[in-house]
C-alpha cells in the first residue's frame, strides 16, 4: 500500500510524448545537418539557374542551338537541385536517394567536394539518417514542434568560410 491516493493518474499519452522527445533529442543534430544541406542545395540550384539563364541569353544573341540546349540543361539541373533542397529541408524520403546520387557525382570534386559529399552520404545513409527520413520520425516531429536545434558559433563560422 505504497500508492499515493492523491497522485494524478499516469497515462500512456505522457509516456508516448516522453518517448517522442527522447527520440527527437537523439536525432536532432542529425536532422539539423540534413536540413542545412537543403540550404546548400537551394544555393546550388539558384547558381545553376542563373548560369543557365546566362547561357540562354548568350545563345539567343548568337543564334546557337547547342548553346541553347546547354542552357536549358543547366536550368533543368538547377530545378532538380532546388527540388532536392526543398525535400532535404522537409526531410522527405522521396529525395533521399536522388540526393545520394548527386552526392556520389559530387565525390569527384576533389578535395572539398569529396569531403562535403562524403559527409552528405553519411547523413543520408547512416542509421540515424534512415530514422530521420522515416514516416515515424515525421510523426515525432509533428508531436514535438517546440524542439529546435541550436547551432553553435563554430558551425556558423565554418559555414561562412565555405
Amino acid at each position: 500500500m505504497n500508492e499515493n491516493p492523491y497522485e494524478p493518474p499516469k497515462s500512456d499519452i505522457s509516456d508516448a510524448v516522453s518517448k517522442a522527445v527522447e527520440i527527437r533529442e537523439a536525432h536532432l543534430s542529425h536532422e539539423a545537418s540534413v536540413r542545412a544541406f537543403g540550404i546548400l542545395y537551394y544555393l546550388a540550384g539558384m547558381m545553376f539557374g542563373l548560369g543557365g539563364l546566362g547561357q540562354l541569353i548568350l545563345a539567343t544573341e548568337q543564334f546557337e542551338t547547342s548553346l541553347f540546349a546547354m542552357g536549358a540543361g543547366i536550368i533543368l539541373i538547377g530545378v532538380i537541385y532546388l527540388w532536392i533542397g526543398y525535400g532535404l529541408r522537409r526531410l522527405s524520403s522521396k529525395v533521399r536517394h536522388i540526393a545520394g546520387f548527386f552526392a556520389v557525382i559530387g565525390l569527384l570534386g576533389f578535395p572539398i567536394g569529396t569531403i562535403i559529399n562524403g559527409y552528405l552520404l553519411y547523413l543520408l545513409y547512416a542509421k540515424k539518417g534512415k530514422t530521420v527520413f522515416s514516416e515515424e520520425y515525421q510523426e515525432i516531429r509533428a508531436a514535438t514542434p517546440e524542439m529546435k536545434y541550436r547551432t553553435s558559433i563554430i558551425i556558423w563560422i565554418f559555414l561562412l568560410l565555405i
